[in-house]
């Protein structure tokens, strides 16, 4: 995927917590962390979206004010879709309910997003 050749284009405007907001939407958000000591040799990468079935990858390079795909165009259109329609979010403002994974599998209707995890469900809820 790497392998191919990248297509860059302007990034629409990133709100305040566009990676949070991501990441609680759709689950191929991925975020990119150099490790202690080295370096990329792509612009600062901060997330984007894998699709691993798809063989694509796209990423904001946010000092460049760029989106980068590799492979399949679809997560490019993904993420600049997201990024242009996306509000910003205070993480700081979410309600954050916790239930036992044996409740039902619906959420109320004033929920936002659910995380699923084996003993837990938490229902996040955007005021």
């Amino acid at each position: 995927m790497l392998a191919t050749t990248p297509i860059r284009e302007p990034a629409p405007g990133l709100p305040e917590g566009w990676f949070a907001r991501l990441a609680l939407a759709a689950p191929g958000a991925i975020q990119l962390l150099a490790a202690e000591g080295e370096r990329w040799e792509l612009e600062e990468v901060s997330g984007g979206l894998l699709d691993p079935a798809a063989g694509g990858l796209a990423l904001v390079l946010e000092q460049a004010g760029q989106l980068i795909g590799f492979g399949d165009p679809a997560p490019l259109v993904a993420l600049w879709r997201h990024l242009a329609t996306s509000r910003p979010l205070d993480l700081r403002s979410l309600e954050v309910q916790a239930v036992p994974a044996e409740f039902p599998d619906a959420a109320p209707p004033e929920v936002d997003w659910v995380i699923a995890r084996q003993e837990h469900r938490f229902w996040i809820r955007e005021p």
